[in-house]
């Protein structure tokens, strides 16, 4: 399990001489034919489900959590519901992108009482050297349901050995259940092969995901799961806080065609979101834009490309909708960041900051008619060379004339992630995602090994920090990397500790 580390910004993993844990029932964990798959201890697991089903159903709720939020949110009995499964592939599928396809369809298609009004793609993402995909999905429904019936819905549809499965026993909803509208679905794929295709799912209602976040991710991180003989491993690091997160520096890259106003008034508007979730990990970060047919930074207080006011960059990022239909969001985007460019010459990135790229074009990307006919390589280029990661907001339907192909290519090889554009009301959702992410490439609490999630021990000075994205810790997985919020971000000096299990 995890011989091949999962792709990011930062690498990590690697071999050590830790001692196996004796005790193969550790943590809670699920056995399939090929699988074991472990699960936070907080979790509910349920085994009655039977039929074509080789899995567990999961739930949770204020239960699960070390406290309740400080925001006003109501937590209940049952807010989160999912399954993990062993299924074959469908519909021929051979590799685990073509299962996502098959899943994107399914989703949207819907399952007995399960009919969404719209599926949107938040966040997507490989890992294990793309032979794993996690993907983050907004779900907005006609009608409302509760957690467990949609829970069901999704494992019928989704957690079935093979196409034409049938199961029964499944989890009836509590009498004091909230039925939702709008929820958000964490899901990721893992293809071994035809017959041992690894399916984990979770839900929450979309204004509980933040509070449950922990759970969500603890149930679908792809670390989690091994060979059903998988050995489980203990380690423990330390480092001395230096004070505050780190350094994030941005580049985004926005689309000014002519279909292009509506998006970038949403973007400006999500600002905010990315803002209280860049603030909330205590990264120092700075901003700029530019277009998909120039490379000079926008500046609307003329007092440097790069900022950190989120009022300044509400105002650049609206760039207009007049700019050429030759749009090329990674040419300009690479001009831009040349030794000679003008990042550079903005002073950016700063000495020790990560560098993240964010392009949002609803539109292909031409960059062959800026590059004398030369074709962009996706594996080869000044992003990937650099270790910048990039983000796309594009459109994601691969039956679409205006597929953002390229796009999601550059975003994959360089261990970022992509979301569609199709759905503005869904910008916030999409912009703390990719703060979030970013907020991991910063950390300076990188891990050795690719853990356990539910096994995490986070102490600062002897004292147990919560797993909680408000004031605590979160695992982001594609960096591999412990984040601090808020009130528990160390200060210098103070000694943080990190201990966990991993396969």
């Amino acid at each position: 399990m995890m011989a091949a580390l999962l792709s990011g910004c930062f690498g990590g993993g690697g071999g050590g001489d830790d001692d196996a844990i004796d005790d193969p029932d550790v943590r809670a964990s699920v056995s399939t034919e090929n699988r074991r798959i472990f699960l936070p201890d907080s979790v509910e697991v349920n085994k009655q489900a039977s039929g074509d089903f080789d899995g567990a159903m999961v739930a949770a709720g204020r239960a699960a959590l070390a406290s309740d939020p400080d925001d006003g949110v109501v937590l209940g009995d049952r807010d989160v519901t999912g399954f993990v499964a062993q299924v074959n592939a469908q519909e021929g599928a051979v590799t685990v992108e073509a299962m996502a396809e098959n899943v994107d369809l399914r989703l949207d298609g819907g399952y007995g009482d399960f009919n969404p009004s719209r599926v949107t793609l938040i966040s997507r993402e490989e890992q294990d050297g793309g032979d794993a995909i996690f993907t983050i999905y907004r779900l907005d429904l006609y009608n409302a349901l509760t957690p467990t019936d949609l829970g069901n819905a999704l494992v019928q549809s989704l957690g079935v050995r093979t196409a034409e499965g049938v199961l029964e026993n499944l989890p009836v909803s509590l009498d004091n259940e909230t039925a939702h509208a709008t929820y958000m679905l964490y899901l990721t794929l893992a293809y071994y092969s035809a017959t041992d295709v690894y399916v984990s799912a979770a839900v929450s209602a979309d204004e509980l995901a933040d509070s449950y976040q922990p759970v969500l991710t603890g149930v679908t991180s792809y670390t989690n799961q091994g060979d059903v003989n998988a050995q489980v491993k203990s380690h423990e690091m330390s480092k001395t806080a230096e004070g505050g997160g780190g350094q994030a520096d941005f580049l985004f890259v926005i689309d000014n065609s002519g279909s292009m106003s509506d998006e970038q008034e949403a973007i400006s508007q999500a600002s905010t979101d990315f803002e209280t979730a860049m603030a909330g990990s205590g990264l120092d970060y700075s901003m700029a834009v530019i277009t998909t047919d120039s490379d000079e930074l926008r500046d609307s207080n003329a007092d440097g490309g790069f900022t950190s006011s989120i009022e300044e960059f509400q105002v650049d990022v609206v760039v207009g909708s007049w700019g050429s239909s030759r749009e090329s969001g990674i040419w300009f985007g690479e001009q831009a960041l040349l030794s000679e460019g003008s990042v550079a010459a903005d002073g950016f990135p700063r000495q020790g900051a990560s560098l993240s790229v964010v392009i949002m074009s609803d539109e292909v990307d031409q960059y062959s008619s800026y590059s004398s006919g030369v074709a962009f390589d996706v594996n080869y280029n000044l992003f990937y060379e650099n270790g910048y990661c990039v983000y796309t907001i594009v459109d994601t339907d691969p039956t679409s004339y205006d597929y953002g192909q390229t796009y999601i290519d550059l975003a994959k090889a360089t261990g970022g992630s992509y979301a569609s554009i199709d759905d503005l009301s869904a910008f916030e959702e999409i912009m703390t995602q990719i703060a979030n992410n970013a907020g991991g490439a910063s950390s300076i609490y990188q891990l050795e090994y690719y853990p356990i999630t539910g096994s995490i021990l986070v102490t600062v000075d002897g004292t147990q920090v919560s797993n909680n994205v408000s004031n605590g810790w979160t695992y982001n997985i594609g960096s591999n990397a412990i984040v601090f919020h808020g009130e528990a971000i160390p200060a210098g000096g103070q000694e943080v500790t990190i201990a966990y299990s991993y396969l």
